[in-house]
């Protein structure tokens, strides 16, 4: 028996025979080739490039049918449960408005009443009730007890101003007493040659009375030791007893004074002893060089070689011992 084959159409799209894997057209129900029912056209999976979509990229992307169905079905969840949010929006404005509505016909209702007028409500408040029942002679108690307790203020506070004028005069008192028994030895002891205890003493005596002649006195002291330790470090000739007198001197003047100039001038003294910590190590006499140690903070270098007639630290004079 002849089978006749149905014809192609050239621009029909293709499909493969589930049977003999021939090409076949998408909308024939039998193979031409073998012969088998090939079934009714269904709709091949959907293809959509990005062409499609807008763009220029030639690859290809395949949305599932899965996919598409549970996009649609999040789409109605969504909109379903948007207008069951405005249905119940609408419902409570409706409800606060119908409350609104029967407050305000309630409060129109009893405040038009001719009849009751401004009779007590037993809805009112309890404690206005009490406020109106409130007797004349808790009220004049009331007053009596705010009138009391204001004079005992008033009593108490005068009480305490009295107790510290008092002491204020007292402590005047005393210093006027201080003023007296309390004479300043200072310049007897800075004119017998000792001036760190008539620093002590000039301090001592301030404090106790605060005067402008006492102020005066521990001035003058503090110039007095100043210069005394200036005249040493600039003595001509200078020894290095001089400068231990200075250092000295200056060392026990800031354990009794922290004026500002005495710090300084015990910094400058400091300066001068770290200058001097110096020992010859070696003498070349072929060279004419002499090497020392220095233990100087302020100089760079720990050791220096001179020779005759440079400097040391940038300060001593190097001279050959002519004796």
């Amino acid at each position: 028996m002849m089978q006749h084959h149905q014809p192609v159409m050239p621009n029909d799209p293709m499909r493969l025979c589930p049977e003999c894997r021939m090409p076949i057209s998408v909308l024939a129900n039998r193979c031409p080739h073998c012969g088998s029912i090939v079934g009714r056209p269904r709709k091949e999976t959907e293809v959509l490039t990005v062409k499609d979509l807008g763009g220029e990229s030639k690859a290809q992307h395949i949305v599932s049918g899965n996919l598409r169905e549970a996009m649609e079905a999040f789409i109605s969840e969504q909109q379903a449960a948007n207008q069951a949010k405005m249905l119940e929006e609408e419902e409570k404005k409706t409800r606060s408005l119908l409350r609104k509505k029967k407050s305000e016909e309630l409060s129109d209702h009893h405040s038009s009443d001719p009849i009751l007028g401004d009779t007590p409500s037993p809805f009112r408040s309890t404690s206005m009730s009490k406020h109106r029942k409130r007797s004349p002679y808790a009220e004049y108690a009331r007053k009596a007890f705010l009138a009391a307790a204001l004079l005992a203020v008033l009593v108490l506070s005068g009480f305490l101003l009295n107790i510290a004028v008092n002491a204020y005069r007292a402590r005047n008192n005393t210093n006027a007493q201080a003023t007296v028994d309390y004479p300043n030895h200072a310049m007897e002891l800075l004119n017998a040659g000792h001036p760190v205890q008539a620093l002590e003493e000039a301090i001592k005596a301030a404090k106790f009375n605060d005067t402008a002649e006492n102020r005066a006195i521990l001035e003058k002291v503090r110039e007095v030791i100043l210069e005394q330790v200036a005249a040493s470090l600039t003595k001509t000739p200078f020894t290095m007893q001089d400068l231990n007198t200075a250092s000295e001197l200056i060392s026990q003047a800031i354990l009794v004074d922290g004026d500002p100039r005495i710090a300084q001038m015990r910094d400058k003294v400091n300066r001068e002893l770290d200058f001097h910590k110096f020992i010859l190590t070696k003498v070349d006499e072929s060279q004419k060089k002499a090497t020392f140690k220095l233990n100087n903070p302020a100089f760079p270098q720990t050791e220096q070689t001179v020779s005759e007639g440079e400097f040391l630290q940038e300060r001593f004079l190097v001279k050959k011992n002519r004796a």
